[in-house]
């Protein structure tokens, strides 16, 4: 049996290569495991904050509705997102969250 560091590092390394996937276009499909990992807990917290860190570097709005349908729920996780938030709000979950709520905010304006 690897050891436990061994074990989170190869799904660290996991995790960096499903963003590379993310980056070249599969997009859904890469969320959508992430989101499944994390459901079923077979991914550490660390790791799915790690993805979500990374894709948010990445990242600039608009975003499609079913990337965000997707993708927020991870990002609004206390254990994933919350952690990654600073107090001044000056982060990309901060940005990422408050461009949600602007678009969020215009589609029901529009109503």
């Amino acid at each position: 049996m690897l050891e436990v560091n061994v074990q989170l590092e190869l799904k660290k390394s996991l995790v960096d290569h499903l963003v590379q996937l993310f980056s070249c276009g599969h997009v859904l499909p890469v969320v959508d495991y992430i989101e499944k990992c994390f459901k079923m807990e077979t991914l550490d917290h660390s790791l799915v904050r790690h993805f979500v860190s990374e894709v948010l570097n990445i990242i600039e709005p608009p975003y499609s509705r079913d990337f965000v349908s997707a993708f927020l729920p991870l990002v609004q996780d206390q254990n994933v997102g919350g952690t990654l938030q600073t107090a001044d709000s000056s982060d990309v979950v901060s940005a990422f969250l408050g461009e949600c709520s602007k678009k969020s905010k215009k589609k029901r304006d529009k109503k």
